[in-house]
């Protein structure tokens, strides 16, 4: 399944120290055929992860919950995006809302608006 890197990444920065790098780790090669290539369903598997992850750990809410409202909201409106690509308009619209209470901005109001 895609994304279970995503999600044992979220798992262990509960236990682990990660540090950033000035230099990359690795390199990936990235064209349209990937696994990782963004795509609606790709990325609400994405969304599902970090929703289950925040349910599963409820300090998270509470310590993160600007961080993790950014994020949710970051992902909506990814998901509004390829939604609108795959023509999956009634899906777009929903996640342009959640997006746009989540993080009320101009960006995401016209967004949501379908500007």
């Amino acid at each position: 399944k895609v994304s279970y890197d995503y999600a044992l990444f979220l798992e262990l920065s509960l236990q682990c120290t990660f540090h950033a790098t000035e230099q990359p780790v690795f390199l990936r090669r990235r064209h349209n055929s990937n696994m990782s290539s963004a795509n609606y369903r790709k990325l609400l598997t994405v969304l599902e992860i970090v929703e289950n992850f925040a349910e599963k750990h409820s300090n998270i809410k509470t310590r993160y919950k600007k961080d993790l409202k950014s994020r949710l909201a970051d992902l909506n409106n990814k998901l509004c995006r390829e939604a609108r690509k795959e023509k999956l308009f009634t899906e777009a619209k929903m996640h342009a809302q959640k997006a746009f209470k989540l993080n009320p901005t101009i960006k995401s109001f016209c967004r949501m608006l379908g500007l």
